[in-house]
Parts: C-alpha cells; sequence; structure tokens
C-alpha cells in the first residue's frame, strides 16, 4: 500500500516523488519508458536547473 502513486517520471514527477519522500509519505512513481521521460530522448538539454 502507498500513500502516493506518480504516473510518470519527467521533471515534474521525479520533483513529486522527491518532495513525497521528504514528507515521509510511502510514494510509487511509475514510468512506461525510460526514468526521465522526453528530457532524455532530445539531443541538448538548455535552461533548465542542474544541467548545462
Amino acid at each position: 500500500m502507498f500513500d502516493v502513486c506518480i504516473i510518470g517520471s519527467g521533471p515534474a514527477g521525479l520533483s513529486a516523488a522527491i518532495y513525497c519522500s521528504r514528507l515521509g509519505l510511502k510514494t510509487i512513481v511509475l514510468e512506461k519508458g525510460v526514468i526521465g521521460g522526453k528530457m532524455t530522448k532530445i539531443p541538448k538539454l538548455e535552461n533548465y536547473p542542474w544541467f548545462s
């Protein structure tokens, strides 16, 4: 049993999972593809925190 179910592991889904975990909620992230969402399919990522 989980407190939170997050569908999708793009930037918003992973951020939500981090915040839920910090709150002590038992969390599951569901993703049918690769973790990271569509970000993993673009050739160059710009203007996004933690990436250059």
